[in-house]
């Protein structure tokens, strides 16, 4: 939990807020933890299964924002993002 918190830059208690519907509804599964322990997460057959069922409306999302934007304005906005990101961890 700690690890996939610090990847995505955000609090290890937002992370727990924003996985506990995905437990909840069954796509994901918590092991181990405990005090001090370490979680590990893994999706579930279920989660798989709605991934695999929604990835292509993502995909066409992120097309359509690439088709407005253009790739090259696209690719500065993943560009200045992924700096933003980096100099926050760093603070």
């Amino acid at each position: 939990m700690a690890e996939l918190s610090e990847w995505l830059g955000m609090e290890r208690t937002t992370l727990l807020r924003n996985l506990r519907p995905l437990q909840r509804d069954g796509l994901v599964r918590a092991k181990g933890g405990g005090r001090g322990g370490h979680v590990k997460l893994e999706i579930t057959e279920k989660g798989r299964t709605t991934v695999a069922k929604m990835l292509p409306a993502w995909r066409s999302a992120q097309d359509k924002v690439v088709a407005v934007l253009g790739k090259e304005r696209w690719s500065a906005i993943i560009s200045d993002l992924e700096e933003v990101a980096t100099k926050l961890k760093v603070q």
